[in-house]
């Protein structure tokens, strides 16, 4: 097992000696400074100290000082440092405390409430790096998803799925580090939602499109290409139904336009009909005009009428078509 490393910092030699011994006695792996400049250094070299046993009146670079430069790194800051020192008074502890300490111990030392103090502090580092560790997972995680929403959002093309999946592969190969050559494609009659193994592959499977990833692929990527795989079906979905609106409203909106500018020709030519039998004709039309308009807007029902109409009319059927079957069109349409 690997043991934990603890920095000694004191400018003077006994001190260090004497923290040294318990440390050691204790099995924690040690370092030495006897300045604060040779301590940063340290610090530097051996990344992984996890504690420094800190005289605070040292020259040159202070305890205090070296404990400003340790909080202020982005590497280090994380660090926990004990003061050791024979100041003890209340402002001493107070300034120790404001500057950053995590434990402020009095010389002499008390060998148990060292080693008290040192496992707490090293419990706390512990989990502090355990709690920034899964705290860049998810940031790393949420850039992942937001570029993979990116990627969806630049290049769905409900009429060409397949460019979509190639560039969302690329994802997967290039940002997500996925080994071999993972790939999107349609799934098969056989696939269900989830994660499959199959011919010695990792099946991720969210209907209707399935991902082939190697067998050496982590649980963590499977689970968040399934994650992906959810969310790209939405969004294609989402992406086909906008458009099928769109295309409705533009029908619409271009059968209402046809249907308004033949209705006001209609109507001129009604009131220029002197013959019945045209009118009557005109009359049919009109009630084809308008159910045009209600078939556009959703009522399937009137097609087989409109169909009727239709044929009636190009083949001469000249069957009287009455003011009052316009009426109730209208109303109808209203």
């Amino acid at each position: 097992m690997e043991k934990t490393k603890i920095l000694i910092v004191d400018d003077n030699p006994l001190n260090v000696k004497l923290l040294d011994q318990m440390l050691i006695q204790s099995g924690y792996e040690t370092f030495c400074s006897y300045d604060g400049k040779e301590a940063w250094a340290t610090l530097n070299t051996e990344l992984d100290i996890k504690a420094v046993l800190l005289d605070r009146m040292m020259p040159g670079v202070s305890g205090l000082g070296l404990l400003a430069m340790i909080r202020s790194s982005e590497t280090l800051k994380d660090t926990q440092v004990i003061i050791v020192s024979s100041l003890d008074g209340s402002q001493e502890i107070l300034a120790g405390s404001i500057a950053g300490a995590n434990q402020y111990l009095s010389k002499p030392i008390d060998k148990a409430l060292l080693l008290s103090a040192l496992r707490n502090c090293i419990g706390d580092y512990d989990r502090l790096i355990e709690a920034n560790a899964q705290a860049e997972k998810m940031t790393r995680k949420a850039s992942l998803f937001e570029l993979f929403v990116s990627v969806l959002d630049t290049h769905s093309d409900e009429s060409n799925p397949m460019g979509l999946l190639s560039h969302l592969r690329g994802v997967m190969r290039n940002e997500m580090n996925i080994p071999g050559d993972p790939f999107i494609t349609t799934a098969a009659e056989e696939d269900v939602t989830g994660i499959n193994v199959q011919d010695e592959k990792i099946r991720v499977c969210s209907l209707p499109y399935v991902a082939i990833l190697a067998l050496d692929s982590t649980v963590e990527q499977r689970q968040d290409v399934l994650k992906m795989m959810a969310l790209m079906g939405k969004h294609i979905q989402l992406c086909f139904s906008q458009q099928q609106e769109k295309k409705a409203r533009e029908h619409l909106h271009s059968v209402a336009e046809t249907a308004a500018s033949k209705t006001l020709d209609l109507i001129k030519e009604i009131d220029e009909a002197t013959e019945p039998i045209t009118q009557e004709a005109l009359f049919q039309k009109m009630k084809i005009n308008l159910l045009d308009i209600l078939v556009a807007t959703g009522r399937d029902d009137l097609s087989s009428e409109l169909e009727r109409l239709r044929t009636g009319a190009t083949s001469g059927d000249s069957s009287a078509q009455n003011q009052s079957d316009i009426d109730a069109l209208l109303a109808a349409f209203g």
